[in-house]
C-alpha cells in the first residue's frame, strides 16, 4: 500500500454526526464507498480496522 501525507484536508460528515475528530499527526487510511446513497465518489476513514464514525 503507497502511503501519501496529506495536510489541511477537512472531511465532510464530522460536523453532522459530531462523534469524532481527528488526532493530528495520527494515522488513517481511507476506502472509496461507490455504493454510498449519497456521494459515489465518498471514502470511509478508519483508524486500523475501525471505520470512524466522523
Amino acid at each position: 500500500m503507497k502511503k501519501i501525507v496529506i495536510r489541511n484536508v477537512q472531511v465532510v460528515g464530522m460536523h453532522h454526526y459530531g462523534r469524532r475528530a481527528l488526532e493530528l499527526l495520527s494515522t488513517y487510511h481511507v476506502e472509496l464507498e461507490p455504493n454510498n446513497p449519497y456521494d459515489s465518489m465518498a471514502v470511509a476513514v478508519f483508524d486500523g480496522p475501525e471505520k470512524l464514525e466522523i
